[in-house]
């Protein structure tokens, strides 16, 4: 008696095999998507606190990629006014398109030269354009009046 796989099995275990291989690439695929899009947005969040912070980043100038002035658009405001007072700065940062608004009511003042303000964050994937992250928080505004002698 002879024992041998037929053709058609042999064809069947291929088809199955191939099926099985196909899946687990696919798995390990998306897995790596999934950890790129994670480090984006963890990378987004430590941008958008840092911006948050300070309108104003100074990173190094060497590095032409992470950060470019001339494409950073910083509008400012009056803290002196009274009335309800906005800005917003807007460029890349990190390879990062980075988007920061502050805005202040007249509500906001709490004393001469002191007021609070809303600042919003949002960062953008350079790529595909799409929002990675955004990050709200309130910040306390404060300057000192010149002193006239």
């Amino acid at each position: 008696m002879r024992r041998a796989f037929t053709l058609i099995e042999v064809l069947a275990i291929i088809l199955i095999a191939s099926v099985g291989i196909l899946a687990a690439t696919g798995v390990v695929v998306y897995a790596m998507y999934l950890a790129a899009q994670a480090q984006a947005q963890s990378t987004g969040m430590g941008t958008a606190m840092s911006i948050a912070a300070d309108p104003q980043p100074l990173l190094r100038p060497d590095r032409a990629s992470d950060w470019d002035a001339s494409q950073w658009t910083r509008g400012s405001y009056d803290l002196t006014s009274g009335g309800a007072i906005s800005c917003e700065c807007r460029g890349y940062v990190n390879g990062y398109y980075v988007v920061r608004s502050e805005s202040s009511a007249a509500a906001d003042v709490i004393a001469t030269g002191v007021r609070s303000a809303l600042v919003t964050v949002q960062v953008y994937d350079r790529l595909k354009g799409r929002l990675l992250t955004s990050y709200t928080t309130r910040v306390m505004r404060s300057f000192i009046p010149a002193v006239t002698p």
